[in-house]
């Protein structure tokens, strides 16, 4: 007896004999038809189960793993998880450090891959050059806020007439004596309306000098005395014009508290 050639096939069905069928011997004979189909899927099943064992077979449904696998992932981020297959799994993926420190930085230095990777505050280098009239905002006010040192700030130097300087003329109130205060002005102004008596100023401050304006009123022929604080060339006073409505000016010039200058400039006209 010998053996029949088994091939891993699956054909469709198994013959079987009829009931008036004559049987021969013979691997290709109407006898072991049959009995090589049977084989034949004894074969294919047979070369299935040995793929399946070995890998070469894609297994198309499976329940669980036979062994627990980790899946991990490395590089800009780590993530480890356990599969078997028998459900879904997920965890948390950690980032790597790029060695910056949590924070908020104005300048960043980014790689290739999107990551901020350094910072660092602004330095004037990163600063652009602007034109001015882009400045709306944030402009000083002062010459130091822009850096003058070589100037006089005004409101450090407010500006005012000295002495020396002032050039307002200052009313005198007529009266039998004339109080002239030089701290109010330089130059003054009187109209006599009737003999008087120019008082001995005070508030005097040595090199102050000015002019006193003497004006006759309608009546005219007032005249002036002054005070022992003036003084005279020759030591004399001079005396005034006297039609109505003349004006002498007296030039002064203070030497000290108590000595002042007097000479006259007569109907100025």
């Amino acid at each position: 007896m010998g053996n029949l050639i088994e091939t891993a096939t699956w054909s469709a069905g198994v013959p079987y004999f009829e009931a008036d069928a004559i049987l021969t011997g013979g691997p290709d004979c109407p006898d072991n038809i049959p009995i090589q189909a049977l084989a034949n899927r004894t074969a294919f099943l047979k070369k299935q189960i040995d793929d399946a064992v070995s890998g070469a077979l894609t297994m198309m449904y499976a329940s669980k793993l036979k062994t627990t696998r980790t899946i991990t992932m490395t590089g800009d981020g780590s993530w480890v998880v356990s599969f078997d297959g028998s459900g879904n799994v997920s965890a948390a993926m950690a980032l790597a450090p790029t060695g910056v420190a949590a924070g908020t930085y104005p300048k960043v230095t980014v790689d290739a891959k999107g990551r901020v990777t350094g910072g660092a505050g602004l330095a004037a280098a990163d600063i652009p050059a602007l034109d001015w009239s882009k400045i709306t905002s944030g402009k000083p006010t002062t010459l130091a806020g822009y850096g003058i040192t070589d100037l006089v700030a005004v409101r450090d130097s407010v500006q005012s007439w000295t002495r020396a300087q002032r050039g307002a003329v200052q009313a005198l109130t007529d009266a039998a004596t004339i109080a002239v205060d030089l701290s109010l002005a330089n130059n003054f102004s009187v109209t006599l309306a009737g003999n008087r008596t120019l008082g001995t100023p005070t508030n005097a401050a040595a090199g102050q000098s000015g002019i006193i304006a003497v004006t006759q009123d309608a009546s005219g022929s007032r005249t002036l005395a002054f005070g022992s604080g003036w003084k005279f060339a020759g030591g004399t006073a001079p005396a005034l014009s006297t039609t109505a409505g003349a004006v002498d000016y007296l030039a002064y010039y203070v030497e000290s508290s108590t000595r002042v200058y007097v000479s006259a400039v007569k109907d100025v006209r």
